[in-house]
């Protein structure tokens, strides 16, 4: 439920807004009307006051009544979640100290590995991102299950390290490629 107030003139004239104790334990001073409330539409700003009523029990109903009624912004399907983090690469990034690597999605992995970096005493170091066609980070986590140390995070094994290298050194070789293709058209 939405708070109830009660709006009386403070020492200066100007009106303030008092919180109502709905509850048990209610003071009867706050219970002399008019009641106001506030409501807020989903994605926007506050609204202005609203009037609830003059009595408690009424201003209570409305704000009530105000609070189950339904967002007016659906909420996403799940699946429609799952789609739109297809399309999102996928990192590897490895503690130096510990040698952990981190698999996981962002759409702007400088910017995590960054948010990564100031939250994590050790260094780290980015050692792939791969396209998000190749792969899903889940299909990633359940085939290093036998290695995960706690959440995104695997210890380093001879099949991690493979699978990294490999893409990398594609990776590689599509960049290679990409710069002959230039040289060749200049």
């Amino acid at each position: 439920m939405n708070a109830v107030y009660v709006r009386k003139k403070n020492e200066l004239g100007k009106w303030r807004y008092q919180r109502v104790n709905t509850g048990r334990g209610r003071r009867s001073d706050m219970l002399q009307g008019p009641f106001f409330s506030r409501f807020k539409e989903a994605g926007s700003k506050w609204q202005s006051w609203v009037s609830l009523g003059n009595t408690i029990e009424e201003a209570v109903q409305v704000a009530d009544t105000f609070s189950k009624r339904p967002v007016s912004r659906p909420r996403k399907s799940m699946a429609y979640r799952r789609s739109s983090r297809s399309n999102v690469p996928i990192y590897f990034i490895q503690a130096t100290e510990s040698r952990r690597i981190k698999i996981g999605i962002a759409n702007d992995v400088d910017a995590r590995f960054r948010n990564l970096q100031t939250s994590c005493p050790e260094k780290l170091e980015i050692l792939a991102v791969l396209a998000p066609d190749l792969t899903s980070e889940k299909q990633l986590h359940e085939l290093f299950a036998s290695t995960r140390k706690i959440g995104e995070w695997f210890e380093p094994s001879a099949e991690l390290e493979t699978f990294i290298s490999g893409h990398r050194e594609k990776v590689m070789a599509d960049i290679r490629r990409l710069l002959e293709c230039e040289k060749a058209a200049a």
